[in-house]
């Protein structure tokens, strides 16, 4: 597969524009976006999901604030924010508060 993408988890066919619109919206009105993915995706690993997660974030200009099994949480802030995200010192999400 492509540089940073695991075979079978082919992102063209996942990101698409309007699958990207709509992840946009819904940061720009939640600031908080969850995704959920399968094995329809081609993503079997904990560790696949947290690659796409953080391709997806790089394209909606989000942040990957949790990781939990085949779960991202998203997190991009709205102007002016209504939650705070704490980022600890690795790069990760310290947690959520709001």
């Amino acid at each position: 597969g492509e540089e940073g993408a695991k075979e079978g988890v082919d992102l063209t066919k996942m990101l698409t524009p309007a699958w990207l619109n709509e992840a946009d919206g819904q940061l720009r009105a939640h600031e908080l976006l969850l995704i959920r993915f399968g094995k329809k995706q081609g993503i079997n690993k904990k560790k696949d999901a947290k690659e796409v997660g953080v391709e997806i974030a790089k394209q909606v200009g989000a942040t990957v604030a949790q990781v939990v099994g085949h779960t991202v949480l998203l997190y991009r802030p709205a102007n002016p924010p209504s939650i705070t995200l704490e980022i600890d010192e690795s790069g990760g999400a310290g947690g959520v508060a709001g």
